[in-house]
């Protein structure tokens, strides 16, 4: 829907303060047991101080619905297929697929399935986000734009909603599989593996693939290209994190400390909510979710945790033949679709649409209905119960790492590597998700579903978990863990590449861990310092091998080889390199495939993968393509010079990657043609890219502009877990108007961090507003 809203117009509203929210005074707050007070400091992060769990949970809610209470509706209407309602037509078909997954039903039976204590905060919790709303004397600028005048009701059903898009955004090699599957004519397996086979250890593209080679079946279906459009793109988006712990062995307090940077797509509001929380046994603070009371990254008063995406590969793509219009086989049985009747509510129209979306056994089908195949999406989430709420909810009340280490964590249908410190002095590892158990395939690329002899058979009921090691200290990056793995064992784990074939190279993880290891005695400002590092692990592993003794016989060529070969491998805004190096790296792709593939499936390739994870950084991949891997290098030398000429003009003294490698804080609605003035802050200082600590990704369909950055950074000291610092960036608020709508950029900017207050004395200190809430 296109927002036609003059300038000044949109200044009035943002301005007016018809939906900011009440900070101080005394608010009647319906269904709450008891009083309970909201603390907020001056960067309107929430100290809520309640008598019980669930009261806490209530008053978590209605901040909630204070400051993000579109978002939440948003993350609701997508998970249920309701955008068309207010965004109108260009809905339609995401909505038509998400009804097919079938998330809303699914949320019913994941709360069905929940124990007593967790369903009853979330309660709470909903019933907190309803009293937030009706708070307020106007709802949020967003519904005043698109003419929506009432949210309907949160519940604790909603809250899944939300899990289960969590599921699907850190979800892995969805994109690879459909890149695969649409590409699968000009790619053979040894093809693949030149293209994906990161690591030594992954296990190959499967011997079956010369027959799906051949397979005939309608193309993407619209809804579906609507799905994958809106919720996916690796490049684009982003799935990586750091998190570390260090042990007291390696720190001058003697007490751990933990470190948390999540990278995630760039966002407005901002995908965390830092609060405060105790009530009861309960007291946290860190980075929550708008959907779900508990603190997801964090600390309580005695043990701190971290998470990153594991990279567990829970969704498949299934290969099923036909058998007439509506029959297919699956796992050697002759089977019927299921015709599914949708009604999609418009707005502006007067009567809803009815569409019908088509399932299989296996998942939703996601190509239209031709040819002599489909090809149906597998996904755990939409099968078995989640117990992500549960889970999060025993890791905020847990004191310890031993205590963390003994929950449960194959039930969640996330993959996550948790780590964790405790005041006592132990350290951590546990991964949680949902892991497949694959009868004979690899989980690289779509399987003949039809055939009896592949599927999956359950999952692994037991996972990976370190405590204690003797190097002192533990690191996770998205690439592949390091475990052992002992087949006599009674309880056998998966392999690393049972959980995942599609691990990110480990340049971060190597670098976290040489930084960690030349400093004796870590300090908070020293794991800082760590979070902010911009060394290019993936220049300083390849610029050597790519360009040491190559020649080039053109001047352009000339100066970007020397140009590479004298760098540093910082990626520095100011300076050119870490431009060059990312159109270099470009260069070298497109070059290497152009007589494979076409132009469009070069481009659907650089859209599926990021920097450091393409064929140019997988052994032999760049000779596989070529016949002459040194001529290839010596042309890219050229081409990334005349391109880079094309761009940024003749002289290269005006060339720097601050210049393309921009941040802006946009606000959804501004692509739709809503003003700049609802954008949350602009950074452009460049520093950073895909392959260092400080990571700030981009998507080469989209040029250098950073799309996935460090959405949060947490540290955490042991010894004083009320010094803990955060920052989440563009702030707080998601109300354009709100004076913590961008007031953390410079700081996340400028790497600098603000206190997350526990201590009730803290706390007290720093109180800008003060609002009780009463039954």
């Amino acid at each position: 829907m296109l927002l036609l809203l003059s300038g000044c117009a949109l200044t009035t509203l943002m301005t007016s303060g018809r939906s900011l929210p009440e900070l101080e005074g005394q608010l009647e707050a319906p269904g709450l047991a008891g009083p309970a007070e909201i603390i907020r400091d001056e960067r309107g992060i929430p100290h809520i101080r309640a008598n019980s769990e669930a009261d806490a949970a209530y008053s978590v809610g209605f901040v909630h619905a204070q400051d993000r209470l579109f978002q939440l509706d948003l993350a609701r209407r997508l998970a249920y297929g309701r955008l068309a309602e207010i965004l109108g037509p260009d809905a339609v078909p995401l909505d038509i697929f998400m009804r097919s997954l079938g998330l809303q039903e699914q949320a019913v039976g994941a709360m069905k399935a929940m124990d007593a204590d967790t369903r009853f905060v979330l309660a709470a919790y909903s019933s907190g986000v309803n009293a937030g709303r009706d708070s307020a004397k106007k709802p949020p600028l967003e519904h005043r734009l698109l003419d929506q005048r009432k949210v309907d009701d949160w519940t604790p059903t909603d809250s899944m909603a939300v899990v289960f898009l969590n599921s699907w955004w850190l979800s892995r090699n969805a994109d690879e599989e459909l890149f695969a599957w649409l590409n699968r004519k000009e790619l053979s397996r040894d093809d693949l593996d030149a293209l994906f086979g990161l690591y030594d250890e992954t296990t190959g593209a499967d011997p079956y693939w010369e027959g799906i080679r051949k397979t005939r079946s309608g193309g993407l279906s619209e809804p579906f290209s609507a799905f994958m459009g809106t919720m996916s793109g690796i490049a684009a988006e982003g799935q990586a994190s750091n998190n570390w712990v260090i042990s007291g062995d390696r720190t001058e307090s003697g007490k751990p400390i933990l470190a948390n940077d999540p990278h995630l797509v760039r966002s407005v509001p901002a995908t965390w909510y830092v609060a405060d929380i105790k009530g009861g046994s309960w007291h946290a603070a860190g980075g929550t979710v708008p959907g779900l009371p508990y603190v997801i990254v964090g600390h309580n008063e005695t043990l701190a945790w971290g998470a990153t995406n594991v990279m567990i590969d829970y969704v498949d793509f299934v290969v099923l033949e036909r058998d007439g219009t509506l029959g297919y086989f699956h796992q050697g049985e002759k089977k019927t679709l299921v015709e599914k009747t949708v009604e999609i509510v418009v707005a502006g129209e007067e009567l809803p649409r009815t569409e019908t979306v088509y399932l299989s056994d296996a998942g939703p089908v996601v190509t239209d209905l031709a040819g002599t195949h489909l090809l149906a999406m597998q996904w755990s989430a939409l099968t078995e119960v989640d117990n992500s709420a549960s889970l999060v909810r025993q890791i905020n009340l847990a004191a310890t790492v031993e205590e963390a280490s003994q929950i449960p964590t194959a039930g969640a249908n996330t993959g996550l590597n948790f780590v964790f410190a405790d005041s006592e002095g132990s350290i951590g590892w546990s991964v949680t998700g949902r892991a497949p158990k694959r009868l004979a395939h690899s989980g690289l690329l779509p399987y003949p579903g039809s055939s009896e002899h592949h599927g999956w058979d359950g999952y692994w009921e037991t996972l990976p978990q370190e405590v204690d090691p003797e190097r002192g200290y533990i690191v996770t990056a998205n690439s592949r863990p390091e475990y052992e793995v002992d087949p006599e064992a009674e309880v056998v784990l998966p392999t690393p590449e049972e959980l995942s074939n599609s691990y990110i190279k480990p340049f971060r993880k190597d670098r976290i861990s040489e930084l960690i290891e030349a400093t004796p005695k870590h300090t908070p400002e020293s794991v800082m310092a760590i979070q902010m590092d911009i060394q290019d692990g993936q220049a300083r592993q390849q610029v050597p091998a790519l360009l040491d003794g190559l020649d080039s016989k053109t001047e352009g060529g000339i100066w970007v080889k020397e140009t590479l070969i004298a760098w540093d491998y910082e990626a520095n805004g100011r300076g050119v390199e870490s431009l060059v190096w990312a159109e270099y790296n470009k260069q070298l792709v497109e070059y290497a495939l152009e007589d494979t593939l076409s132009k469009a499936g070069v481009q659907t390739y650089l859209e599926t993968c990021s920097a450091g994870g393409t064929l140019v950084d997988v052994e032999g991949g760049l000779e596989h393509f070529v016949a002459d891997a040194d001529m290839a290098r010596r042309a890219a030398l050229l081409e990334t010079h005349k391109s880079l000429t094309e761009s940024f003009g003749e002289s290269t003294s005006g060339w720097r990657w601050e210049y393309a490698h921009t941040l802006t804080f946009e606000h959804p609605f501004v692509q739709a043609g809503a003003p700049t003035s609802l954008n949350a802050g602009f950074v452009d200082d460049g520093h950073g890219s895909p392959n260092t600590v400080n990571a700030a990704g981009y998507a080469w369909d989209q040029g250098y502009e950073m799309t996935w950055i460090p959405s949060m950074r947490l540290i955490v000291p042991l010894d004083d877990v009320g010094s803990a610092t955060v920052v989440v960036p563009p702030g707080q608020s998601g109300q354009p108007g709100s004076d913590n709508y961008q007031d953390q950029v410079r700081y996340w900017k400028n790497g600098e961090q603000l206190p997350l207050w526990f201590d009730d004395e803290d706390v007290e200190r720093e109180a800008a507003y003060r609002l009780e809430l009463t039954p």
